[in-house]
């Protein structure tokens, strides 16, 4: 799986809570360049919402535990 940088950004800046819009202002693109580099993210990671990629974000943040 290739994450671009753009695709990075974008997943940084919803990992804050910020809807498409204020994704594409913070990065100076339109919010439906935002939607389809959401979409490419998630067929790359075989997700379908905001929601799984916020929980794989926190996922991936989490402390691992050791048994």
């Amino acid at each position: 799986m290739n994450i671009t940088e753009r695709e990075h950004d974008v997943i940084h800046c919803l990992s804050k809570g910020l809807t498409n819009k204020e994704i594409g202002q913070q990065l100076g693109i339109s919010q439906h360049t935002v939607r389809d580099h959401l979409s490419s993210v998630f067929k790359k990671l075989n997700i379908s919402s905001r929601i799984e990629l916020a929980i794989l974000i926190n996922a991936s943040k989490a402390p691992a535990h050791n048994a």
